[in-house]
């Protein structure tokens, strides 16, 4: 299933630094994330500042806060990164 939404620069397929799937969509300033592993949904927000910037709330951990590195990378709070698909 995607959650593909062409107006949510996060929306997509990313993997992160150990090669995980991760499954971003939403819309209207709102995000929900989903892992290949079936971890999750979690929910967050997006927005544009400087730059366009994510917070989600994982709720078995932290939550983080990224920033969209030329639309193909994420940058997150706690120093790891998500690169599109």
């Amino acid at each position: 299933m995607s959650l593909v939404n062409s107006k949510n620069p996060f929306a997509g397929e990313w993997a992160d630094e150990e090669g995980q799937d991760i499954n971003v969509g939403g819309k209207d300033g709102n995000l929900t994330v989903i892992y290949g592993t079936g971890r999750g949904p979690f929910n967050g927000y997006y927005v544009h500042m400087a730059a366009w910037v994510v917070t989600i709330n994982f709720t078995d951990d932290h939550p983080s806060t990224g920033v969209l590195v030329e639309g193909t990378t994420i940058q997150w709070s706690n120093g790891t990164s998500w690169f599109k698909k």
